[in-house]
């Protein structure tokens, strides 16, 4: 390969701010963001910080542009920079702004195919954050949520602009107000005299002025009070133009001459020093270049896609970040589901979009999902990470690919297999392996017509894991789970009832609404922590010190929780008040024992001084209904 051409240049910010190109602006020697950028997400107060740190002369790091040309400038996914821009991604982008029509934007937007794109132009490689900052601050807008608001509604955000106060002194401002000397602030309005003697003048003003002698003198005979004020306004305004436009401080770093896998290369060594670049972002901009789809930008169809996915099984409390979908794919497409950066390479990228299109990917994980919440019975919390289902994904996918239909029915043995698995995950901690390892041992052996577990766990025998989950390990599992285990709670606990609640489920909840807490089932202490941890109370109650220690000790122990949706109302009520409660509507004594796993159906016996004993007899009775209710090792066969 050629060496790469290599230059470096200076600039002034109102330079490089007329080459962004944007939805309302395409300059004749364009800046554009390649795929491989991370997208803006800088704050008001950062773009302060940059605004104050240009004008006092401070050094913000040089920026590195790409010049492309020929077959690279037609292939490469091309976006423009935010000029507007709103911190919530709820935001109707898809509509223009009532008052002026503009863009406003929480992603950039990508160029179409049947849009032109000139014979040559840059790229931003590093430097776009502190570029689209320029832009917003310079020519553009920072809309912001309004607490309490439809985030879907254009009416809910507030417009601000980036304002200078004009009338404070930099020389006083040292050390003061974050250490700030320019006193910039967006706002939604300002060019008022405010308590504190502040005049607040709109930073894009200074983009339009044909003569900033002009605006000084109009400013100085129009607010000014004092020749301290007069001064001030010249001294600020001049250093504010001179920083944009007159004072060539932005280092700029050319290449050419390289080909997009090397420019990732070259960004990825850019940014280790730095902000480190995470997998799944290479992974995107890899796609946006070697995805041949015209109809649909990579980025934002795995976005909706996840968005979608939550609303079809955000009940049960799962959450789909893009990291996991294109971990999926990887998986799917036959390849290490790793984000490591050989396995990145094109022609990978390119497999993932034949499953990405494919009728079977969607079929295989809405399948996957319906399997393990309605036949298997889990929910997020049961589950140490989402990884988890990818192999149950791949067999329903192995099934669909193979041999089309609507609908996976894994046979009892394999459905018993898959239980185990996702037991195994959690209560032995497999992925403490390292999550790459197990996945690709589980794609080894997974396929269309089998789910072998056991031949799967094989491979990690002397790993120093336990890889069988039996009566012997379940027992200790119930001794020695409490209230901070974690997933091995929800899940144990989850499978000790014998109706359909799940822990971290919503209750009478709609798909895709927002979870709340307050609508979950979730895990509570039959006698109330608050109670167990009031050293007095319990002596008051006939309590010895012994027993006291107990309850202390004890509080959080398996036996003493319990998987409700009544704790909503339940409360610090001691176990015979809430059994009564529940009681009161509709439920027999004997009912709420049985459902509860408790050892006593006599409201009576629930008192304080037996907390122990209630305790060791609950989780007698736990045990013996997860063995009967979890698949444990003895349960499966290998066929």
């Amino acid at each position: 390969m050629e060496r790469v051409w290599f230059d470096q240049k200076s600039a002034t910010v109102g330079e490089l701010v007329t080459r962004l190109a944007t939805d309302e602006d395409e300059p004749e020697e364009p800046i554009y963001i390649p795929s491989l950028q991370r997208e803006f997400c800088w704050s008001h107060p950062q773009i302060e910080d940059l605004f104050d740190s240009v004008l006092r002369g401070l050094p913000i790091g040089a920026l590195l542009f790409w010049h492309v040309d020929g077959e690279t400038a037609e292939t490469e996914a091309t976006y423009r920079f935010i000029k507007h821009y709103v911190e919530e991604s709820a935001y109707p982008t898809e509509k223009k702004h009532e008052r002026d029509e503009r863009w406003v934007r929480n992603k950039s937007d990508r160029l179409s195919d049947d849009e032109p794109t000139p014979g040559d132009y840059t790229f931003a490689l590093d430097g776009q954050q502190r570029l689209t900052s320029f832009l917003i601050g310079l020519r553009g807008t920072h809309y912001r949520h309004k607490s309490q608001q439809w985030k879907s509604k254009l009416n809910s955000y507030s417009e601000r602009q980036l304002y200078l106060d004009v009338l404070s002194d930099p020389e006083e401002q040292d050390g003061i107000d974050d250490d700030h000397r320019y006193r910039f602030k967006f706002q939604t309005s300002g060019e008022n005299r405010t308590e504190d003697d502040a005049y607040w003048w709109p930073v894009p003003r200074v983009w339009e002025l044909e003569s900033i002698t002009e605006e000084i003198d109009e400013l100085q005979a129009s607010i000014a009070r004092s020749s301290d004020e007069k001064a001030a306004i010249k001294r600020n305004l001049n250093r504010l133009h001179e920083a944009m436009f007159v004072d060539e401080h932005l280092v700029i770093e050319y290449v050419s001459d390289m080909d997009s896998e090397v420019a990732l290369d070259l960004f990825v060594r850019r940014n280790d020093g730095g902000e480190p670049l995470s997998n799944s972002d290479i992974a995107f901009s890899q796609m946006a270049v070697y995805w041949k789809s015209e109809d649909e930008d990579p980025k934002e169809a795995i976005e909706s896609y996840v968005d979608d996915l939550e609303q079809r099984f955000g009940e049960y409390g799962f959450g789909f970040g893009k990291g996991f979908l294109l971990r999926t794919l990887l998986m799917l497409a036959g390849h290490p589901p790793s984000f490591r950066r050989e396995n990145l390479i094109p022609d990978n990228i390119r497999d993932l979009e034949d499953v990405w299109n494919s009728d079977a990917f969607d079929k295989a994980m809405d399948e996957a999902y319906r399997i393990v919440t309605e036949e298997l019975g889990y929910g997020r919390k049961c589950l140490t990470s989402n990884s988890a289902m990818l192999p149950i994904v791949y067999y329903c996918y192995q099934n669909l690919a193979e041999e089309p239909a609507e609908s996976v029915h894994p046979t009892s043995p394999i459905r018993d297999r898959m239980d185990y698995w996702l037991c195994i995950t959690v209560c032995n901690n497999l992925f403490t392996i390292g999550s790459d390892t197990v996945l690709r041992k589980a794609q080894d052996h997974i396929d269309a017509n089998s789910f072998p577990i056991l031949e799967i766990l094989e491979n990690f025998r002397g790993r120093g894991i336990e890889l069988e989950l039996d009566e012997d390990r379940l027992q200790t599992l119930v001794e020695e789970t409490d209230y901070r285990s974690g997933s091995v709670k929800h899940l144990l606990l989850t499978k000790s009832y014998t109706d359909d609640r799940i822990s971290g489920v919503l209750v009478n909840g709609t798909s895709g609404e927002e979870t709340d807490e307050a609508n979950q089932v979730q895990v509570d202490h039959i006698f109330p922590r608050n109670k167990l941890n009031d050293d007095q109370a319990l002596l008051d109650r006939g309590l010895g010190e012994t027993e006291v220690d107990v309850c202390k000790r004890d509080q959080h122990r398996l036996g003493n929780l319990q998987l409700i949706p009544e704790n909503q109302s339940k409360g610090d009520d001691d176990p015979d008040d809430w059994i009564r409660d529940v009681c009161d509507n509709g439920m027999t004594t004997e009912e709420v024992a049985t459902t509860h796993c408790l050892p006593w159906d006599d409201v009576e016996q629930f008192q304080y001084d037996r907390f122990e004993e209630f305790c060791n007899e609950r989780e007698e009775r736990l045990f013996d209904r997860l063995t009967d209710s979890l698949t444990l090792h003895g349960d499966i066969a290998e066929t």
